[in-house]
């Protein structure tokens, strides 16, 4: 189940061009991007006590003006830093956090440390992203920094990995690059948190969203609402998402083909596709992480089986196989049960045999 998607192709030729959501998608980024810009240049800040103030706060290596050596230093004490915070790794299991540090009191969140590597020549600090939201719960395409503070109609689990090494390099060029220090005060961690990764991650929170908006009407379940205000006027883009959801839908239906070219005919906000929206990250598959992996699957593997179903698809045995295979180790293994809370083991292998096995 984790295993796939990684390794395959994200752009091919040939695949059916959707105008009018592209379009859709265009206007949301226009919007999506003014807001980024919104943020990066209004000074506010997250509490003290968040998250990521304690996890940079953790990285105790002092910054000498080499940031490739830097890097290289925070590279080395991953283990450590992710341990001490409870996060979920190749090294450590971690726990799930609820209330979210991403979405707040309707989230129970998966934090996953990555290293991914990134090229520091002519780097854009201040537009990188070193929060990546593999997975979430939510369909209702609101623009907004990730700062535990959603307003929506819907809740459940997210998947969001953390660049340990980007973020620490991010916040030390943002501290040598001046801006944290205009007008003649020094502005704190926590103001860039909120002000730059905080509010970049929106690009792969609403990559997922319109996945989820595709999957939900799909399963025949409603889409969600915010209730988020801006501080400008954005275009109103529900009704066009809705109706290009179902063409896009139409059209998966008409041919048979492989999970994977599935995932590749569906449009995505910033990405390529929704192939890439489901890349995981590359991560060694070891026990302490495989959990975390498969929770972040669920969605798109429940609505690559209920299309395939629908249209009594029989080109995805091997896929299929490989699931059925990962399902025997997980349920031999105890992976989503040994060291989780009761009420999200039971949520995860309620939504497997409510969602997966009956299509397998």
């Amino acid at each position: 189940m984790y295993t796939l998607f990684n390794t395959d192709p994200v752009i091919r030729g040939g695949g059916v061009v959707y105008t009018k959501a592209n379009y859709a998608l265009d206007v949301l980024k226009r919007d999506t991007d003014r807001w980024v810009d919104y943020r990066h240049l209004n000074v506010a800040s997250v509490d003290s006590s968040h998250f990521l103030v304690k996890l940079l706060q953790t990285i105790n290596i002092p910054y000498t003006g080499n940031i490739e050596v830097y890097r290289s230093q925070v590279e080395q004490r991953m283990g450590q830093y992710s341990g001490v915070m409870g996060m979920t790794s190749n090294l450590h299991r971690g726990r799930v956090h609820h209330p979210g540090v991403f979405y707040g009191s309707q989230s129970w969140e998966v934090l996953i440390a990555t290293d991914e590597d990134f090229s520091l020549t002519n780097w854009d600090w201040a537009n990188a992203s070193p929060i990546r939201v593999l997975s979430h719960y939510r369909s209702d395409l609101g623009i907004e920094s990730l700062d535990g503070d959603s307003k929506t109609t819907e809740s459940g689990m997210a998947v969001i990995t953390v660049n340990i090494p980007m973020l620490a390099c991010q916040y030390q060029l943002w501290r040598a690059s001046g801006l944290s220090g205009q007008e003649g005060m020094e502005r704190r961690m926590s103001q860039f948190l909120l002000m730059y990764p905080l509010t970049n991650a929106v690009y792969s929170h609403l990559d997922v969203c319109f996945f989820n908006r595709i999957c939900r009407r799909q399963m025949g379940v409603p889409t969600g609402e915010t209730y988020r205000k801006l501080p400008f006027y954005t275009t109103d883009l529900r009704q066009r998402f809705e109706q290009e959801a179902d063409k896009i839908l139409t059209n998966l239906r008409v041919t048979k083909q492989t999970f994977v070219n599935t995932l590749m005919d569906i449009p995505a906000f910033v990405s390529d596709s929704a192939l890439q929206v489901n890349r995981l990250p590359k991560v060694p598959f070891t026990s302490q992480l495989i959990w975390a992996l498969i929770a972040a699957r669920l969605n798109s593997i429940a609505f690559l089986l209920n299309l395939g179903n629908e249209m009594d698809n029989d080109t995805n045995t091997h896929s299929i196989n490989r699931i059925r295979r990962c399902l025997v180790e997980v349920d031999s293994n105890k992976t989503l049960s040994n060291g989780l809370p009761s009420d999200v083991s039971n949520y995860l292998r309620g939504y497997i045999d409510q969602n997966i096995r009956p299509y397998l």
